[in-house]
């Protein structure tokens, strides 16, 4: 076992990150951890969910009989389906795994992840007009969280010094991401 191990489950909830390195100075501290934006990982996570959903519908809402097969395929041969196929192919092969685990094995899920992401927010401006308000400020807040997010957890990934009390409240906000 090892401090920082964390399981598949953990990683998608961005539970538990791997520590580096660190250096203490006076009031200061310095670290690198492999640690997910939790922005991205949780609204990622939402629309995974909403696409599988929706497919998963589309199965079994498929309707002709006589070629039930193909319909099948056909549903499972689109673009979105491919992108489901791969962010679940790169992350839920480790749930199985009896070997110690970390975050960074979750590496090769981010890419489907944002794209998943963006489509999903890419569709969500989509709606019909009378929602366009709505979605757009859900869109552009997602997407400026993410990118704050990012740049206040760049010292982190980064081991540039900050104040000990900022590290302590704001990048140990969870017990698990200590």
């Amino acid at each position: 076992t090892h401090t920082y191990q964390s399981t598949p489950l953990e990683w998608i909830i961005n539970k538990r990150p791997v520590w580096f390195h660190v250096v203490y100075n006076s009031g200061k501290r310095a670290d690198i951890y492999a640690h997910g934006n939790s922005i991205l990982l949780w609204s990622g996570l939402g629309v995974v969910l909403f696409f599988m959903l929706g497919i998963i519908k589309r199965l079994l809402n498929s309707t002709d009989t006589k070629k039930p097969f193909q319909t099948i395929a056909q549903i499972i041969r689109t673009p979105l389906a491919y992108l489901l196929m791969g962010y679940f192919a790169t992350w839920i092969v480790w749930i199985r795994s009896p070997r110690i685990m970390f975050f960074y094995h979750y590496t090769p899920a981010i890419p489907f992840l944002v794209i998943l992401l963006a489509y999903g927010l890419y569709k969500l401006t989509k709606l019909p007009e009378k929602y366009q308000p709505l979605a757009q400020a859900s869109a552009l807040t997602i997407l400026g969280l993410i990118a704050l997010y990012f740049v206040l957890f760049f010292p982190r990934c980064t081991a540039i010094e900050m104040p000990a009390e900022f590290v302590n409240s704001v990048y140990f906000m969870f017990e698990s991401w200590k």
